[in-house]
């Protein structure tokens, strides 16, 4: 009997050591994204431009360098071999040739998400002229233009307030 009660206490001692080893331990590590959002994209300059948006990011999200990798699709255009970081922008590979956008900034996990774009087949997708008409800001998920504004501003004072706290891991 004295046996079992000591292996008992063992066994939750070990089980108690993992679980706080587990806890304790800090977020690394790959978490898989597969999310699609309504948002808007805006001309910061033309407060009259809003087009309504649907992006799709499948891949992963890297939580400590800040970073997705994998696929993109915007209004249905899909765009492969995607980087993304509040660093260095979003970079993909689109018909045999790289893209890349402006500013990025988003959230833990991907929550939301503010990218800046310029003249390239990203802009084409959500302009459906093609004609650049100047710099456009996509923010997910957002429901008008107003909204798109707080959410790019809040995303940007985040990122700016870590800057100020963290060192940047690609300085």
């Amino acid at each position: 009997m004295r046996k079992i009660v000591t292996l008992m206490i063992v066994i939750l001692l070990i089980m108690l050591i993992v679980a706080a080893a587990y806890s304790f331990n800090t977020r690394s590590g790959e978490d898989p994204i597969d999310i699609s959002y309504k948002g808007y994209a805006y001309m910061p300059g033309n407060s009259f431009y809003s087009r309504e948006v649907t992006i799709a990011l499948k891949g992963s999200y890297e939580a400590e360098n800040d970073s997705f990798t994998g696929s993109m699709s915007v209004n249905r255009v899909t765009f492969t071999d995607c980087s993304l970081s509040p660093y260095s922008g979003l970079v993909c590979s689109y018909e045999g040739g790289k893209i890349r956008s402006g500013t990025v900034y988003f959230s833990s996990g991907l929550k939301q998400l503010s990218i800046l774009i310029g003249k390239g087949p990203l802009y084409s997708a959500i302009e459906e002229s093609g004609a650049y008409n100047g710099d456009l800001v996509i923010t997910i998920p957002s429901f008008d233009r107003a909204s798109a504004l707080l959410i790019h501003d809040m995303l940007k004072n985040e990122f700016q307030s870590r800057q100020q706290t963290v060192k940047v891991p690609y300085s």
